[in-house]
């Protein structure tokens, strides 16, 4: 061992280094490319319901109603209240059934607006019911 020259254990000492390097970084690649296998899916917001609070973060209510059902579609937003204004176009549609009294107060389309939807439309069913579309672009 004393017939080794200080160069060579450097040498051998460099090799030793790259090796572990080149390791550490195959094992770091792996684990990047298994990372979406291995962590556990992101719980996503309902596409359809018949709850009106879930309704109310999505359009503005200007009454209670009595029932609703819902619908999101293409491309709807992860969270409602941080949607960009340059996300992907989306739409809801929902109908919406009121009482009498209730009713009176959905004087047009206007009342459901919420950001970032801005147009659609509204069609009375009959004095109770309506059927509603909105569209953030």
């Amino acid at each position: 061992m004393q017939s080794q020259t200080r160069t060579d254990r450097f040498r051998q000492s460099q090799r030793r280094r790259g090796l572990v390097a080149g390791l550490l970084l195959m094992l770091a690649g792996v684990g990047i490319l298994l990372w979406p296998r291995l962590s556990p899916p992101a719980p996503t917001l309902p596409r359809e319901g018949s709850d009106e609070a879930t309704l109310a973060r999505y359009i503005a209510l200007p009454a209670i109603p009595l029932s609703v059902h819902w619908r999101l579609s293409a491309g709807a937003p992860a969270d409602p209240a941080a949607a960009p204004a340059d996300a992907t176009a989306w739409s809801i549609e929902a109908t919406l059934a009121f009482s009498a009294a209730n009713a009176q107060r959905v004087t047009g389309i206007v009342d459901f607006y919420k950001p970032p939807l801005t147009a659609g439309k509204l069609v009375r069913v009959d004095d109770t019911h309506f059927q509603l579309t909105l569209r953030s672009r």
